[in-house]
């Protein structure tokens, strides 16, 4: 078979293929990002973009349970009579959330606890919820009805607007806060566009989009969401974003800015892998659970997606990407050049396993989920604490945490595997090919600290 056939084959596989539609509007989103960056690290600060990570951070936490994790109800339900229950229950969770936000921001400020009192805008998070809440719950939706093109549209439109107006108010219009207000512009777009294509979808098929009726009854049903699956999305997010948020109270924000931009760019790969593949693969493992040949195949071809593509973004670093980096910022970010390395550690297991997190919904696992992350919580804020008792210098921390948080994601990936239940085969080359990049980093990291 020639290679142009192998191509059109494994384009054409459905997982490849809608997983190449949602990703090539995060592809352009992304793109459009890395465009502009070096423009925006030159009209704003590394200040600017600490103070963005620390509320775009609390923002995400926040949003990663903002439904309880009902949203995966749609997805999953089998029963169209469900959707409306279900869709009104997540409004009534996320409207829940936001408002608990509220409060315990007020009551945190007044009663003097440092985080509260001196967190740059509390304004501004809850209006990133609100229209993050909109946007996602369209996402939900359109996801159930495989509208793939429509969230590659938005995901375009989100980056290009978010390009623009950050581009926009720190030059022509300059404001404070440039860089949360262009987010949050670029969010209402893309919920715009995703609610248009869906509420058309719900008009013309005569399809009830809210109703009371079954509120209790869904919230019932799948009430394993809110107990497991939501407490283990929490923690998930809060690996990430927690880092940020303890490392703003023992260094300064020009340090956490160039820590913010760097995980936000190390993200491209892993959003692009890990999270757009995740959502397809959540329907197409649901559909074929009770189908033992169909879910190994499907199984076995994630698997080995997954492994190879893990290695690109460290072998990118390890090859001397770091300064390219430093290059397309400026000379104010010299800090990310060290920082890539450090945060480099982690990328194979990450995009190892997100793609495959699906596996314990499916398969009705989700409390061995929870507690590997809380396992792996636990063991990533003491490397925490352990870095800044140990040393002064924000690398050292990094490194210490990036190999805990390497760890607990190979641990999820070991149980990943074990859930499927399939004969894996082992590629011993591309396992020697990971240890010998690992090797080269550990090398380049001992001469650049």
């Amino acid at each position: 078979m020639s290679l142009k056939n192998n191509i059109s084959r494994i384009i054409n596989i459905p997982l490849i293929n809608n997983t190449f539609k949602l990703s090539a509007g995060t592809v352009i989103m992304m793109g459009i990002s890395i465009l502009v960056t070096p423009i925006l690290t030159r009209l704003y600060t590394p200040e600017d973009y600490g103070i963005w990570g620390i509320i775009s951070s609390v923002a995400t936490i926040i949003s990663s349970v903002i439904f309880l994790s009902y949203e995966y109800a749609i997805v999953q339900s089998d029963d169209e009579k469900e959707i409306p229950g279900l869709i009104t229950l997540c409004v009534i969770c996320a409207l829940s959330v936001i408002l608990l936000t509220a409060i315990v921001f007020i009551l945190g400020s007044l009663s003097g606890i440092t985080f509260f009192s001196t967190f740059p805008s509390l304004p501004c998070l809850l209006i990133i919820l609100l229209v993050t809440f909109f946007n996602y719950l369209a996402l939900i939706i359109a996801n159930r009805y495989s509208f793939y093109s429509s969230m590659s549209y938005a995901s375009m439109a989100e980056g290009a607007s978010q390009a623009a107006t950050r581009l926009l108010f720190g030059s022509w219009i300059p404001i404070k806060g440039g860089l949360v207000w262009g987010n949050i512009i670029s969010i209402i777009i893309s919920a715009l566009i995703i609610f248009k294509k869906t509420l058309r979808y719900f008009r013309e098929t005569h399809k009830k989009f809210f109703s009371f009726d079954s509120v209790r009854y869904v919230a019932v049903k799948y009430k394993k969401y809110p107990i497991f699956d939501a407490p283990a999305k929490l923690i998930e997010y809060s690996l990430n974003n927690i880092v940020l948020i303890i490392l703003s109270a023992y260094f300064d924000k020009t340090e956490i800015g160039c820590y913010t931009i760097l995980v936000q760019l190390m993200l491209l790969p892993i959003t692009l892998i890990g999270t757009q593949m995740s959502r397809v693969s959540f329907q197409e493992l649901a559909e074929s659970i009770n189908d033992r040949e169909k879910f190994s195949i499907l199984s076995q071809r994630l698997i080995k997606i997954c492994s190879l593509l893990s290695v690109l973004p460290i072998l990118f670093f390890v090859l001397g990407g770091d300064a390219v980096l430093v290059w397309i910022l400026g000379e104010g970010w010299q800090d990310a050049s060290k920082m890539a390395l450090c945060l480099s550690i982690f990328s194979v297991p990450v995009i190892l396993s997100e793609p495959l997190l699906p596996i314990f919904k499916v398969v009705n696992k989700q409390n061995i989920r929870f507690l590997l992350n809380v396992i792996g919580f636990i063991v990533i804020i003491l490397s925490l604490v352990i870095g800044i008792s140990a040393s002064n210098s924000i690398y050292v921390v990094l490194i210490l945490y990036s190999i805990a948080y390497a760890l607990s994601r190979l641990a999820l990936f070991y149980y990943e595997i074990k859930l499927m239940n399939t004969d894996i085969k082992l590629n011993f080359k591309l396992i020697a090919f990971i240890v010998g990049t690992y090797i080269l980093l550990a090398i380049r990291l001992y001469f650049a600290l």
